[in-house]
């Protein structure tokens, strides 16, 4: 997924209508940065499994807002298709979280955050890719469901 030739500049799908507030908001940015001619693939219906991944590891940028908690899985979904997470600043500290500009870009979810992060990552290709390779690793090594396991294993055998 790391070397596939990328097609979108950001992909998101998954709810919008549902949710007011900073959801909706965000996605009026990303709906304004197309207008500007930013590739942006966020279909209105629900993708099948392999079609939403195959869409993942074809996007730079992979928008990830908070579900029901800051934590997705949404974020290790799509670092580990080669995609950089681009997720709201954190408000809490995570096991084997997510760092910014290491391994995931984090924006500022006041109006005008989104859009700006994005054009900022845009402008950089080459540190991009980096992050995208750099986030994929960290998925792969911290965020599957056997290395969670072992972590939670091993925190709880106390050590």
């Amino acid at each position: 997924p790391s070397s596939t030739t990328k097609a979108a500049d950001v992909f998101f799908a998954g709810e919008i209508a549902s949710r007011a507030g900073a959801r909706a908001a965000a996605a009026a940015e990303l709906r304004a940065l197309a207008a500007e001619g930013i590739a942006i693939d966020m279909p209105d219906e629900r993708l099948p499994r392999e079609e939403f991944h195959r869409r993942l590891a074809r996007s730079r940028l992979a928008w990830s807002p908070a579900g029901l908690g800051w934590h997705c899985f949404r974020h290790a979904e799509a670092a580990a298709a080669g995609s950089v997470p681009l997720m709201p600043r954190p408000t809490v500290e995570t096991a084997a979280g997510f760092v910014h500009g290491e391994t995931a870009l984090f924006y500022d979810t006041r109006p005008g955050g989104l859009a700006s992060a994005v054009r900022e990552a845009l402008a950089d290709p080459p540190r991009l890719a980096r992050i995208a390779a750099a986030a994929r690793a960290h998925a792969l090594a911290n965020l599957t469901p056997e290395a969670v396991a072992a972590r939670v294993l091993a925190e709880s055998l106390g050590g």
